[in-house]
């Protein structure tokens, strides 16, 4: 049985900064629920190299809509980063969402 999720992914993802070590200021929008069904509880950001999607480099948890990654390891490599919500339902279950659109950087 497949289970689909009632969270939608984060929207509007975006790199506020970037330097030749970190990703500044990554950010989106909120999710909220207008019928209370569901509650976020947490976000879970990914970041891998190019080419090494089985690889999560640097890995971000975080209650903000907001994170800075880093380090980066090569400034001339394409990063690939995703943002997760985590989530609870009415029976205190916890699940994770599906991933907003992978940004490359």
């Amino acid at each position: 049985m497949k289970i689909t999720s009632i969270c939608p992914p984060p929207s509007n993802i975006l790199v506020k900064c970037v330097t030749d070590s970190i990703i500044n200021a990554l950010a989106w929008d909120h999710y909220v629920d207008p019928q209370g069904r569901i509650r976020i509880i947490s976000y879970s950001t990914g970041c891998w190299a190019d080419g090494g999607e089985e690889t999560i480099l640097i890995q971000r948890t975080t209650k903000d809509t907001e994170v800075t990654i880093e380090p980066l390891l090569d400034r001339d490599t394409l990063y690939h980063i995703e943002v997760k919500a985590v989530y609870t339902d009415a029976s205190g279950s916890t699940f994770d969402g599906p991933a907003g659109p992978v940004l490359t950087k």
